[in-house]
């Protein structure tokens, strides 16, 4: 007969996880890659059409979206949501509805970015990020109000530099704890 060598029963394996720990990425190095990806699209002006431009500060600000909910960091989805409601909002002005108020599409798209900073920090994050519900209201509140007034509301728009002016001194009025 053969003489079987019996292996030692192997400890079991725990599945693998790819959970993803939570970085945390200095604020300057979002802000510096925005900044290059910024830099490298104005770069791009002579010799790339506006649309591909456009689409590319999109690209950008997906990118961001994505890196912030792999990291679960807030850091890239704010630039995120910024970028993207950007150039969403120049890309959405200038071909998709280039006879309407302009400024309310890029306004109402801008804003649109914002208010997705804060859903997304709350699913993927450990801090949600509601301060981004202020501008990103505000600034949807504008462009709705833009796209169907089609006019120019100076006065409007003198009333959110003063409330923005506002919001700004409060929080450097108050002590910091």
């Amino acid at each position: 007969m053969i003489d079987q060598q019996r292996e030692p029963v192997a400890q079991q394996k725990e599945p693998m996880t790819f959970e993803v720990e939570p970085r945390h990425v200095h604020p300057l190095v979002v802000t510096g890659i925005a900044l290059l990806i910024v830099g490298l699209l104005s770069l791009t002006e002579s010799f790339l059409p506006r649309e591909i431009r456009l689409s590319l500060l999109i690209a950008a600000g997906l990118i961001f979206l994505v890196w912030g909910v792999v990291a679960r960091y807030a850091g890239p989805l704010i630039a995120g949501g910024i970028l993207s409601g950007i150039g969403t909002g120049a890309l959405l002005a200038e071909q998709v509805f280039p006879g309407t108020s302009q400024v309310g599409v890029i306004t109402l798209a801008i804003g649109i970015g914002f208010l997705i900073i804060y859903p997304l920090s709350v699913f993927f994050t450990s801090r949600p990020q509601r301060w981004a519900l202020i501008p990103g209201g505000i600034l949807a509140v504008v462009g709705v109000v833009r796209l169907m007034s089609g006019v120019s509301l100076d006065v409007f728009d003198l009333l959110l530099v003063v409330l923005g002016g506002y919001l700004i001194w409060e929080v450097y009025r108050r002590p910091h704890t």
